[in-house]
């Protein structure tokens, strides 16, 4: 190397000396042109007029102010992506209608709907997201539709669905990879081919869990002995033998009845102690709120509530033989054909394939036992040769009806069950306590009874075990319930009891989280890069400090 001065030796020189070559710049500027033309290197592309740039991002940000501000907000935006994307998997249910998600790249929900941390309560929800993504986009999506259905587990979903909704998609017809996956999910359902249904390790079992929930058990309503009609709503966590509290409704109101569908939970109808109700109301868990709905036409207690085809069907009630439906897209409710006669105390209402089956009882201590085709909007009169019961709880299991308790001159523990194939009735095995005023429910294969009335408040849990039509009272622990409504659904936790502060630092956070996937679509397609690092940065500090209420509030120790 040439300097200024003569040469001599540096280290054991005391000045400082200069040393410079000349044209060095030009030959690094040079060298890194040819990594650039050569593409060795290169970690950013820049696309003008469809020709592809190969550069240095470290080049464009010493070399260009607006590259500069633009890659540093790139790198910040790591974070916030990271909470976008935890929002979605968290409430993949209730996003799938929504126009920020359906804009996603197809790589972005793929890497979604595989993600092992994915909650989607239900396969069935993975094939309403999927269908949504690709019908928004048709022209673009329809060649990934196969690999998508690939991802999801058909075996997994109804019968009832596969067969009204999955056969019945204009999509699949002349798709034959498609069709091929269908048929595969169909034959899960023959008897010559065990269904595996559990999980092989404990790390699937803990995916499973996450992608499923675990069943959580609602009480909306009913009566006590000191303050009559209630409002209150409480959970129950069947598998960790937690109850909470939750949001009150909107109305204290009792002989409800509730229904789940798209994961809202909706109680309608019921009695106030002055006056039978026609109002309704659906609870989000997710923001732990109650919202009221359009009325129903009618006003009723003690009815059957079901759903069938992504309506809610409310069925007779006290001395009611009216049907309406509800469509929660509409927000509207549609009279239905009636019941052939009118009940007198009460009626339940479950639903098994393409069928609406209603029990209740009758004057001059008469049951009846009717079937509904929504299809085609008739009602059909089946065996009602079993004993007289009013009160009674109904739950249903594959192609069986369970009737349960309820008063037949004393507090009856008799259970029978109807074959919906037979047409036969059938007595199984009696429960521990006679009670009415319960509630009834399937979990799993296992019907579960809470609460009720014997001349005292019951708070025994029985649990019937239907393959060994054997009842157990080593349940849980006990629970006060008697004329309220209840319904079993899977959620991702259970949160233990929070106060009012918490809950309203919830929903903020909730609103706070939504707007972080908004804004994550805004910056996939804005160039205004200043005012997304300025809107990211609000935003970011808005996160953290309701992030910080939200543990502030459930502090054991404020």
């Amino acid at each position: 190397m040439s300097s200024s001065g003569n040469n001599k030796n540096i280290c054991g020189s005391t000045d400082s000396e200069m040393y410079s070559k000349s044209g060095y710049s030009d030959s690094v500027l040079d060298a890194l042109s040819k990594l650039r033309r050569d593409k060795t290197y290169c970690d950013f592309t820049l696309e003008v007029e469809g020709e592809y740039l190969y550069v240095h991002k470290f080049l464009l940000m010493v070399t260009s102010p607006y590259f500069s501000a633009m890659l540093e907000n790139m790198y910040s935006c790591g974070e916030l992506f990271k909470y976008c994307n935890e929002y979605i998997l968290r409430r993949f249910p209730q996003l799938i209608d929504d126009e920020e998600f359906l804009q996603l790249s197809f790589d972005e929900f793929k890497a979604i709907i595989t993600d092992d941390d994915l909650y989607v309560q239900s396969e069935e929800n993975v094939y309403r997201g999927m269908l949504n993504w690709v019908k928004y986009d048709l022209e673009a999506r329809r060649s990934h539709l196969p690999e998508l259905m690939s991802h999801i587990n058909l075996a997994l979903v109804r019968p009832e669905f596969l067969q009204n909704h999955i056969l019945t998609e204009p999509l699949f017809e002349g798709d034959l990879q498609c069709k091929n996956l269908i048929i595969e999910a169909l034959c899960h359902y023959l008897p010559t081919k065990r269904r595996k249904l559990s999980s092989d390790t404990s790390q699937d079992l803990r995916r499973t869990q996450r992608r499923y929930g675990m069943p959580h058990i609602l009480f909306a309503g009913g009566t006590d002995s000191k303050t009559g009609t209630l409002n209150t709503c409480r959970m129950y966590d069947t598998s960790n033998n937690i109850l909470c509290d939750k949001s009150s409704m909107k109305e204290a109101r009792s002989q409800l009845s509730a229904v789940s569908l798209n994961g809202l939970i909706y109680c309608m109808g019921g009695y106030n102690r002055t006056s039978t109700l026609k109002t309704a109301e659906c609870y989000d868990p997710i923001i732990n709120q109650w919202a009221q709905i359009a009325p129903m036409e009618n006003d009723r207690w003690s009815h059957g509530v079901c759903v069938y085809n992504d309506s809610i069907y409310v069925v007779g009630g006290y001395h009611n033989s009216t049907v309406e439906n509800y469509n929660p897209t509409t927000n509207k409710w549609y009279n239905c054909p009636k019941v052939p006669l009118s009940y007198d105390q009460s009626c339940r209402t479950v639903v098994i394939e393409n069928s609406i089956y209603s029990i209740g009882d009758m004057k001059n201590e008469r049951m009846s036992n009717n079937r509904f085709d929504p299809r085609e909007g008739r009602w059909y009169d089946l065996n009602s040769n079993t004993n007289y019961v009013c009160r009674f709880e109904l739950a249903s299991y594959g192609r069986s009806l369970y009737c349960i308790g309820g008063w037949s001159g004393s507090f009856s523990n008799h259970c029978t069950r109807f074959d919906v194939c037979c047409n036969k009735w059938e007595t199984m095995s009696p429960m521990t306590v006679g009670r009415w005023g319960h509630s009834a429910l399937t979990v799993d294969n296992k019907i579960y009874v809470f609460g009720g009335w014997n001349g005292a408040l019951v708070t025994t849990v029985e649990r019937y075990d239907i393959p060994q039509n054997k009842w157990d009272t080593n349940v849980s622990e006990n629970i006060e319930h008697i004329s309220g409504a209840t319904f079993c659904e899977t959620f991702n936790q259970c949160n233990e009891d929070l106060t009012e502060k918490h809950h309203e630092c919830e929903k903020l956070l909730f609103l706070v989280e939504k707007s972080f996937l908004k804004l994550a679509g805004f910056i996939r397609h804005s160039d205004d890069y200043c005012a997304i690092s300025q809107l990211f940065e609000l935003q970011y500090k808005i996160y953290f400090l309701v992030t910080s209420l939200v543990n502030w509030s459930s502090d054991d120790n404020t």
